[in-house]
């Protein structure tokens, strides 16, 4: 790839969203994105956020022991905010909270976005 992803694994029980560096080609088994439009530790913020969470629960079929699938059809369908209605001081905190993995963090700071979710 010619930029800087973000995957995450397409089973898990919260999503783990992680930065993959420009020249790598994900496996089979996740979910990649890429942006010019989103600073991508803020994306993967709100990836790993309970609000989008929630979105991908009511849309995928639960594993075993609540496993969620993150696969792309599930992911489509869930709703966030184009890049430029995020308020910069929340893009900073979820790039913070996704860079530290600080789930807690994150869901403040996605939360302020989702308020009636």
């Amino acid at each position: 790839m010619e930029q800087d992803l973000l995957v995450v694994q397409d089973l898990k029980l919260h999503a783990h969203p992680v930065r993959v560096p420009r020249g790598f080609y994900p496996h089979h088994g996740l979910t990649w994105f890429i942006s010019t439009e989103w600073d991508l530790d803020a994306l993967g913020g709100l990836l790993m956020s309970v609000p989008i969470g929630k979105q991908v629960a009511a849309h995928c079929v639960r594993m075993r022991g609540g496993t969620l699938r993150f696969q792309p059809t599930v992911l489509r369908t869930v709703h966030i905010p184009a890049p430029d209605q995020v308020p910069a001081e929340a893009s900073s905190e979820l790039a913070a909270a996704f860079r530290l993995h600080d789930r807690k963090r994150a869901n403040v700071a996605a939360w302020k976005l989702f308020p009636t979710l």
